[in-house]
Formats: structure tokens, sequence, C-alpha cells
């Protein structure tokens, strides 16, 4: 049967079957097809609500898939960006290992792709959920949009605060299974991933983990990381059921340790890094750095080299087999690609600095 005979309204119940990847090879055939596979209400809009979508370990709820509507969020440029931040399940045998993310991204979102919610307004898209030590046994508990002018920025990096005031009717113990959060922001009509604490050390209300940082040591061979912290507020009755989960604190601290001769006992903090201050400092971070700090263990696929001074990098090991502590000097093994971003080497180089 000629394409040219089959209505509009078949091919969207044809769609409706296909996966976002077929979607778009699909669109790439054709003019018609281009304007029915890029149609937002009856393509893209019914997928936030499905776990096609990467914002959490299920599509977006009703109210949540309603709040980003009203403020003019794109469906279908809100997918594609979320594409590399899915979760992938391995469900062929018990010692499975679930990935908190698809794929690391290696360029910028492209501004054909970039989300404009009303008065750009940007967000902190949250997903709360509660998760057993088994690999892939999580349960969704609730959505919540949140603008990021209700956030506390002012002491970022050092301290920040996203009000969430979600109420859990019934009570949660959080004793196992654990309450965790799927943070994402949206700055600058760019999706970036906080975090997904249920890949983070830590139990109860604290988590923690070290990122990368893309600026080199001062010395060789030295190292640099990113320590962040994660606080859960949450309202506990007198029976030790969660009844409200109020907010979430986040820290985070970039550090600084160097190697022989100059080898320090204690890491110490970077004076002018990847971290600036206050709500500029946010943006900046998010919109240029977040997708690379990311630890790569979290994908399931990545194809971006790590710096070798992170904590994803192949430095040498200072000892046995490794780097001799009693050296003078260290043999330089800099390389050719770092470059000079404000006072510091930069592996990075922002796509905004705005």
């Amino acid at each position: 049967m000629a394409l040219s005979r089959i209505t509009d309204d078949v091919l969207f119940v044809i769609i409706d079957a296909l996966k976002i990847e077929d979607i778009i090879l699909l669109g790439a055939t054709g003019r018609r097809l281009r304007t029915v596979t890029t149609n937002e209400r009856r393509v893209w809009a019914p997928r936030l609500l499905t776990t096609e979508l990467g914002l959490g370990t299920v599509g977006l709820d009703a109210a949540a898939c309603a709040r980003l509507l009203s403020l003019s969020c794109s469906p279908r440029r809100l997918c594609l960006q979320s594409l590399p931040w899915r979760v992938v399940r391995d469900d062929r045998d018990s010692n499975r290992v679930d990935k908190v993310y698809s794929w690391r991204p290696r360029d910028g979102v492209p501004a054909s792709l970039l989300l404009r919610p009303a008065y750009d307004l940007d967000l902190i898209i949250c997903e709360l959920y509660e998760s057993t030590s088994r690999p892939g046994t999580v349960r969704n508990l609730a959505y919540k949009v949140v603008r990021l002018m209700d956030c506390e920025l002012a002491g970022f990096p050092h301290e920040m605060t996203i009000p969430l005031d979600i109420p859990i009717p019934g009570g949660h113990k959080n004793e196992g299974p654990y309450l965790e959060l799927r943070l994402f922001a949206l700055v600058n009509g760019v999706l970036a991933p906080i975090a997904d604490t249920g890949a983070l050390e830590g139990a109860v209300d604290d988590r923690c983990a070290a990122w990368n940082s893309p600026f080199q040591p001062a010395q060789e061979y030295g190292e640099t990381w990113i320590d962040t912290y994660f606080s859960f507020d949450m309202d506990i009755d007198d029976q030790d059921n969660v009844r409200n989960f109020e907010c979430v604190k986040i820290c985070f601290s970039e550090n600084e340790q160097s190697a022989p001769p100059q080898y320090l006992e204690r890491p110490v903090p970077v004076p002018k890094g990847t971290l600036r201050p206050g709500f500029d400092g946010f943006h900046r971070f998010f919109r240029n750095h977040s997708f690379r700090a990311q630890p790569a263990a979290l994908f399931a696929t990545d194809s971006t080299p790590a710096a070798p001074f992170s904590p994803d990098g192949k430095w040498p090991k200072r000892g046995l087999g490794g780097i001799d502590p009693n050296l003078d000097e260290v043999p330089a093994e800099r390389e050719n690609r770092w470059v000079v971003h404000g006072d510091r080497p930069q592996e990075w180089l922002p796509r905004d600095v705005s």
C-alpha cells in the first residue's frame, strides 16, 4: 500500500507501538513522516508517562506531567534529552547490576533540542522512590517539580536546599527499603543530572559520593575530585514513620591532594575551581559540568576518556609498583589536550560560562 493512502490516524497508531529510537529513524525517511513523528500532542506527550522517559524509575505521574506541560516544556525535546539518563535494568540473572544512566553524552545539547519553559523558568525535577538492597527492586512513590527560584542557592556550593514537601500517606519506616531521590536540573534549556541517591554510599538520611573534577592538580600525579553530600530532612512521627519528605540539602566540595614530594596528609580545597558561588555558580556547574562529573560506574556505556587525575582516572599508584614516594621529582606526563581556563588547567571546556 502506498504511503500516501495511509491516513495520519493510522500512522499514529503504528507509531504508538514503536520505540523512541525507531520514531527518530522513521521521521528521517520523508517530509510527511517528519511532520507526523514530531507531533507533540499525539506522539510525544503520552511517552512522558512511560519508562522511555529517563527522568525516573517509571514515567511521570499525571500531576508532574501536567505541571511540565503547563510550563510549555516540549514533550519531544524532554524525551530526547532524557535518553542518556534512562535507568538500565539487567534481568538476565540474580546477580545483575543495574546502571543509573544509559550512556554519557560526549557533546552538548544541540540548540534544536533546548527546552525553553515559560518565562525561561529553571526547574528541579525529582522522583521519590523506595529501594531495597536487591538490584532492580524499586517502587515509585511520587514526583515533584520545583522552581529553581524556590531553592536556597545563596550558599552554593557548600550548602543548597531543594524544598520538596512530599507527603507519604500511611508513613514509611525507611529501614530497608530506603527512601531515595532521583534529581535533575533544567537550566538554560539543558536537562542535567544532579544525582540518583540510590547509587550513593550511605543509608537512612545521608548519602555521599566522589565525583570527577576537570581541574588538573598543581603537582604531577596529584588528584582532584568533588565530594558530594546529600542530607534528607523528613517529618517522622512517634512511631518512627516518615510522614513527609521535607527537603534535601546538598553540599559540594572540590578538593586536591598532591603527590610526592609535596604529599599532604589531608586534601585541600581548590580555591577557584569548577564550583563557583551562588545562583550563577549552580547554573554554570549544572549547565556545563555535571554530566562529566558523574562517576563512570553509573553508566552502562561510557566512551568519554577520564582525566587521569580524577577518581575515574588511572594515575599510577604510590608505592610498590607505582610512583616512588621518595622521588625528588616526578616525571612529567602532561597531555596536550589540557587547556587553560582562568588560573588553573581544566579538561572540560565550558559550553556556556554565563
